[in-house]
């Protein structure tokens, strides 16, 4: 099992704070970006599965430059957390850890992104930094409460995206309902952009988080990992999962 190393990297000038994973040979790398809840166990179990798989893989603290919401005990708390992020300077963030992987490894970078970690791995492909991008149930539309504080709805920019995308969602999650899903299906489509958008019968948000039992589904959760690992090996690899 890989270890953790600890990394720094330049992110606009400012110095951000990411969790490596590597095995011996990587056949690629993946920027993995945390939900609001932070760089976590199951964030770090995420990481090795994938540095098993063959992939180097970093964690990237979205807080290390000290602005962690704290409480995040109640829906209110996350939705004033979430709100409370600078969209720009987080999906900047991201797109500079995946610079710093493909300049010390060379090679072909991923990003994937949890909830709202989902959200910023769809912001950053609109770079030209990452060959594809993985988004498990981020938001396509902001909720009410959070848009009020956000310049730009996270589905406007699917004209802009640079990098394959692969889209999870249950049918059961109030923060990406089904009209948003289908909205971002559409808007991809219109623009003539690669994707792959699955929905999960009987899956709330966060179903892949095998450790909050209230709201994993072993079946989707198995499910879109298998997809994510196919993807992730045509794009990176270069060769197809059989």
């Amino acid at each position: 099992m890989p270890e953790r190393e600890d990394v720094r990297f330049d992110a606009g000038g400012q110095e951000m704070g990411g969790h490596l994973y590597r095995p011996a040979e990587p056949q690629g790398s993946v920027v993995v970006v945390p939900s609001v809840h932070g760089c976590n166990d199951y964030v770090a179990d995420v990481s090795r599965a994938l540095a098993a798989r063959g992939y180097e893989a970093m964690t990237v603290d979205i807080y290390s430059r000290g602005d962690h919401p704290g409480d995040l005990s109640t829906p209110d708390r996350i939705q004033s957390a979430v709100a409370a992020l600078p969209d720009d300077r987080v999906t900047a963030d991201v797109v500079a850890a995946g610079q710093y992987l493909r300049d010390r490894d060379g090679g072909k970078v991923a990003v994937l992104g949890f909830c709202v970690g989902g959200l910023y791995a769809f912001r950053a492909a609109a770079s030209d930094v990452f060959a594809a991008a993985i988004d498990f149930y981020g938001m396509i539309r902001y909720a009410p409460a959070i848009a009020a504080s956000k310049a730009q709805e996270p589905v406007e920019l699917a004209g802009d995206l640079q990098a394959p995308l692969l889209g999870h969602f249950g049918t059961l999650d109030p923060w990406c309902p089904a009209e948003h899903v289908a909205e971002l299906r559409d808007r991809l489509s219109e623009h003539g952009k690669p994707h792959e958008i699955y929905d999960y019968p009987g899956a709330g948000h966060a179903f892949h988080e095998f450790h909050r039992p209230q709201v994993y589904r072993a079946v989707a959760a198995a499910d879109a990992w298998r997809r994510t690992l196919g993807f992730l090996d045509y794009h990176l690899a270069g060769h197809a999962a059989l």
